[in-house]
């Protein structure tokens, strides 16, 4: 039982405890001339020769208000060079709102001459989240990307990379199984159940997240 409760107390002090807390996620990205080699886009009559489209979304994932007056700086976002095209620089050349929560979010966002994003400072009330989508005019690489803001308590912002097989959790919940079951053989019903729930939870909870980390391999047209 103490066993258990030294798993559970720092999960329940990590969901109440206040803290601040910025994401960026990507939630979708492909290039315009795949399938499509004769395909040409243009902007504003200006051609560009690799085009690639990048939906992505930025969210309080902390559980307190970010107060436009704790912005030191407002937030941009870079996109970082791809490995097939390393020297190339990476500009934004247009985007587009696709979504917002909640509807009332006005957010200001513009375009610099570099070819990067400067978001306003804004409420985020805890959960709050932008959506855009963004034309670029070379690839890009999904794991890395220049988003840099100062803002009270954000140390820095979380960047979600591509989804990964939650091998660790997976391989604690065949573990706490597997106790439970010994612990079961020997008539330690006590510490059997808890460890056997524990483990069936993890194992199910990490199947269902590899389900899901291969429907976002997907969206990103990446191989699974």
């Amino acid at each position: 039982m103490l066993t258990v409760l030294a798993i559970l107390v720092p999960v329940v002090w990590e969901r109440f405890r206040s803290y601040h807390s910025l994401t960026w996620e990507i939630e979708s990205a492909e290039p315009l001339r795949r399938g499509m080699p004769g395909l040409q886009v243009t902007f504003k009559g200006i051609a560009i020769d690799n085009p690639h489209l990048c939906t992505f979304t930025i969210r309080n994932s902390g559980n307190v208000p970010i107060k436009k007056d704790d912005y030191e700086q407002p937030i941009t976002v870079g996109f970082v060079p791809g490995a097939q095209h390393p020297r190339f620089p990476v500009r934004i050349v247009a985007f587009e709102p696709a979504g917002k929560d909640p509807e009332s979010l006005r957010p200001s966002v513009t375009l610099s001459q570099e070819g990067t994003m400067i978001f306003e400072p804004m409420l985020l009330n805890p959960g709050d989240s932008v959506t855009l989508r963004v034309l670029l005019d070379q690839c890009f690489d999904r794991e890395r990307v220049d988003v840099n803001a100062r803002i009270v308590g954000v140390g820095r912002v979380t960047i979600e990379t591509l989804p990964r097989f939650p091998m660790k959790s997976f391989v604690a919940g065949v573990g706490l199984t597997v106790a439970g079951m010994i612990s079961f053989v020997y008539n330690e019903q006590i510490l059997a159940y808890p460890w056997f729930a524990l483990g069936f939870i993890l194992a199910t909870w990490s199947e269902a997240q590899y389900k899901f980390n291969e429907e976002r391999k997907r969206r990103l047209g990446l191989p699974e």
